[in-house]
């Protein structure tokens, strides 16, 4: 325990400040400084301190704001931020005679005040008064529409096939990429999307009428109808199989595994010299002949034509030129007697390519409403699910199709996103997985060489 000192040196003011207790003297000056400030509770009114509260609170629960009168309180209040701005000090201004600027209420005088509380009693309007705040509506209701359209830019023309690149920038000395680049930090990016986002991937329609025969109380000709394009469906896979294995199927001839061994052998054993007796007889008449040498070439003298046989072959040479060219000209009478099967052969090949015309159009007509293939796996048509027998009632009735797969049916169908199956997927996973090689470190094989 630390012993307070009796005797100590009272000589000096900071000995004085060093061993004299004056806290209490500093706390009363701080709360009179501070009554000054903000007022003493004798100056306020009861009203100021006290609240009336009229209704009943109960146990347990505190009484909340509605949301429009909180609203209205928040409005009314004074922001946060503004707090350290607001004097709350009730201390009177030392300088009596401060600059002060007033308000256009303190400039009027109060004769003119007086007139004009008057008037307003009366309800006398003056002309100017009232052209001003026709004024004042005005320049608010145009001031909205300007903030309104400053937001809309109508500058660039969306459906112009004007080029957006400007001609100053249009040089062989800047490059494509510096282009881009100016355009974009100057706030005229260049965006370019591809055309196939601008056309539709297909002209079916996004939601389609279902047959009227799936309906849960369809007319006789309707499921009747429906009946039928089921088994004409059916039919046509049938048909198919047939068609397979008629034309693929029955052609492929099966053979045992003895009977395969035996084809191979006899096809590597083709050509090859079996009987020794022709081999041996083959070598002698190949070594016989090998005795007589032959050349590949044979001699051949350099004869000179007299003028005689000169004049013969220049002849020779004359005649075939002419018979080549009255040929020629034969071949044009012969053409020229021809037109009429000409003419016909053109207008056959006309009506031809014509009809192939048809048949394009045709067929680009078909691929805009058929699916197309997208990935591995190809569109399927799902199945149409009926009832046979109709119910007798609702009760009865067992819900088929779902709403979510003939969405997704229907997105496969339009072309916007590849048919699936879930097992190719998984073949396609375990193809796309990288074996992994096992080898042994140096250092290892090192450590086995030593034991």
């Amino acid at each position: 325990i630390k012993m307070k000192k009796k005797h100590v040196s009272r000589k000096l003011k900071s000995a004085w400040r060093k061993h004299v207790d004056i806290s209490d003297v500093d706390q009363f000056l701080e709360e009179q400084r501070q009554e000054e400030r903000i007022g003493s509770i004798d100056d306020k009114t009861n009203d100021e301190l006290f609240e009336v509260d009229s209704t009943p609170i109960p146990k347990n629960k505190q009484r909340k704001l509605t949301k429009q009168a909180y609203r209205k309180q928040l409005q009314e209040s004074i922001p946060a931020t503004f707090s350290a701005l607001e004097n709350t000090s009730k201390v009177a201004d030392p300088i009596t005679k401060r600059n002060h600027v007033r308000t256009k209420a303190e400039r009027k005088h109060f004769i003119a005040e007086s007139k004009e509380l008057k008037r307003n009693e009366l309800g006398i309007v003056r002309k100017r008064v009232i052209e001003a705040a026709a004024q004042r509506k005005a320049n608010k209701k145009k001031k909205v529409q300007e903030r309104k359209l400053s937001n809309i830019k109508f500058g660039n023309d969306l459906w112009s096939d004007k080029d957006p690149i400007p001609d100053e920038l249009k040089s062989e000395w800047y490059t494509h990429e510096t282009v881009l680049h100016h355009l974009k930090n100057t706030g005229n990016p260049l965006v370019k999307t591809n055309q196939i986002t601008h056309t539709k991937t297909s002209k079916l329609k996004a939601i389609e009428k279902p047959h009227p025969g799936i309906s849960y109380n369809p007319t006789e000709n309707d499921h009747k109808d429906l009946l039928n394009k089921v088994v004409e469906k059916e039919v046509k896979i049938i048909e198919k199989e047939k068609h397979l294995d008629r034309c693929v199927t029955a052609k492929l001839s099966k053979m045992s595994q003895a009977e395969k061994e035996k084809l191979s052998y006899e096809e590597m054993i083709e050509g090859l010299p079996i009987d020794e007796n022709d081999l041996d007889s083959d070598g002698s008449n190949e070594d016989d002949d090998n005795d007589e040498y032959k050349p590949l070439n044979a001699p051949v003298r350099n004869k000179k034509k007299d003028k005689k046989a000169r004049r013969k072959k220049k002849l020779a040479q004359i005649r075939e030129g002419r018979k080549i060219v009255l040929e020629k000209e034969m071949k044009k009478l012969k053409d020229i007697e021809k037109v009429p099967t000409f003419n016909k052969e053109i207008k056959k090949i006309e009506q031809h390519l014509k009809k192939q015309k048809k048949n394009r159009v045709k067929r680009l007509k078909e691929k805009k409403i058929t699916p197309h293939r997208l990935a591995q796996e190809r569109f399927v048509e799902p199945e149409i699910e009926f009832n046979e027998n109709l119910a007798d009632n609702l009760r009865t009735l067992k819900p088929e199709g779902s709403i979510v797969l003939d969405r997704f049916k229907s997105l496969q169908k339009r072309n916007i996103i590849a048919p699936t199956n879930r097992n190719s997927a998984k073949l396609n996973k375990s193809k796309l997985r990288i074996k992994k090689k096992l080898f042994k470190r140096n250092s290892h094989k090192d450590q086995d060489m030593q034991m």
